[in-house]
């Protein structure tokens, strides 16, 4: 099983598209842009917790048994796009989206 259920799916909306990796701080599995290292792009941390939290969410709304792999992820979720302060778009394969920002939770 992948270490990472998100990696591969999560685009950075500050830089344009470059992709996010996985990274374990203090024992949580967290995602930054691969440009942060370069100093081309701001330290903007997902927390795979509350991509896990939403990713539920929807599951739920569309009777989807929720087991999080990267596999079920991949198969439901087109992209994310990271956006400043921690906030985050999810699109998903069905058309729908999720907009999630500091305080909570739109479904568009």
């Amino acid at each position: 099983m992948a270490k990472y259920i998100f990696s591969s799916l999560i685009n950075c909306g500050i830089c344009n598209d470059k992709k996010y990796k996985g990274i374990c701080e203090r024992g949580h599995n967290k995602y930054i842009c691969q440009n942060y290292q370069y100093k081309n792009c701001i330290r903007n941390i997902l927390i795979e917790d509350d991509l896990l939290k939403f990713f539920k969410i929807y599951c739920n709304k569309n009777n989807i048994e929720f087991n999080p792999t990267p596999l079920l992820a991949q198969q439901h979720i087109e992209k994310i796009i990271a956006l400043e302060n921690s906030c985050f778009e999810v699109y998903y394969r069905n058309g729908d989206m999720q907009y999630c920002k500091e305080n909570g939770i739109k479904f568009v």
